[in-house]
């Protein structure tokens, strides 16, 4: 959960600093498309992290 945590805050950092590129993260200098999903997608395993049929299959 810590390093979910550290991920979502170095995230919101990539993207506060891509955010004047735009929207593609093809565009010259990057834009903030793919920091954001990478939070997006954080969030959602920090939240599967909390579901016992997560806590089975890592005791395996």
């Amino acid at each position: 959960m810590l390093i979910c945590i550290t991920l979502v805050i170095e995230m919101l950092v990539a993207t506060s600093v891509h955010w004047s590129n735009g929207w593609l993260f093809a565009a010259s200098g990057g834009g903030w498309e793919f920091p954001a999903l990478l939070i997006v997608c954080t969030i959602v395993l920090a939240l599967q992290v909390k579901n016992k049929l997560s806590r089975k299959v890592l005791k395996k």
